[in-house]
């Protein structure tokens, strides 16, 4: 966004094996790590972040949830993170690897379905309004 406003996403793993979002914040001159909610599952990863404003930041992802692979998105709202809801096919898992906003307003998310029957990658696309 700015020299003194960045932000960062991945994941952190415990010695349990615990896999939680990580984010980082830079304010312009240090780096801080800004807590997100701790989710049930043991597979949280983020892959990408794109900031639209101080108050409106977007990480992207793919989780666990009762045995399946979900699509995983959290929004910032200025004063934390959110987990927000995201479409998935079944029979298989999503993965969402990219982020992108575009200049009318809209947020693109990328990825990837994997069906369970192994015939073969499918290109998962999601679009979100911003306005």
């Amino acid at each position: 966004m700015s020299p003194s406003d960045a932000w960062a996403a991945g994941f952190s793993i415990t010695p349990s094996q615990d896999i939680q979002p990580h984010f980082l914040h830079w304010n312009g001159s240090a780096w801080a790590v800004v807590s997100s909610p701790h989710l049930s599952s043991t597979y949280n990863i983020l892959q990408s972040i794109v900031a639209v404003s101080g108050n409106l930041v977007w990480a992207a992802g793919s989780r666990s949830v009762n045995g399946h692979v979900v699509t995983f998105v959290e929004r910032w709202d200025g004063a934390r993170w959110r987990i927000e809801p995201t479409p998935n096919l079944q029979g298989g898992g999503n993965y969402l690897d990219g982020l992108s906003v575009d200049p009318g307003g809209g947020l693109w998310a990328v990825g990837y379905f994997y069906p369970h029957d192994f015939s073969g990658f499918r290109t998962l696309i999601l679009h979100r309004s911003l306005g």
